[in-house]
């Protein structure tokens, strides 16, 4: 499971759905990272803005319990 689905499943971040596309203002469905290193760092988009977003930054390697633990 991601880190942002365990943050949804308990409670620490709203799901997308409530929320617009913080692009165009139709309804959110999925969050968008621009930059994996900050795993909770993310915008509510709808599918078509997060695909013209393209991929987000990647770290080279962070170990989970480090990103589990900035969390």
């Amino acid at each position: 499971m991601t880190i942002v689905a365990t943050a949804i499943r308990n409670w620490q971040l709203r799901p997308a759905h409530n929320f617009p596309c913080t692009d165009c203002g139709e309804p959110a469905r999925e969050y968008d990272h621009r930059d994996y290193s900050k795993p909770l760092e993310v915008d509510p988009v709808c599918h078509r803005c997060n695909m013209r977003r393209g991929p987000g930054k990647w770290v080279q390697y962070t170990p989970l319990r480090e990103l589990n633990a900035a969390a």
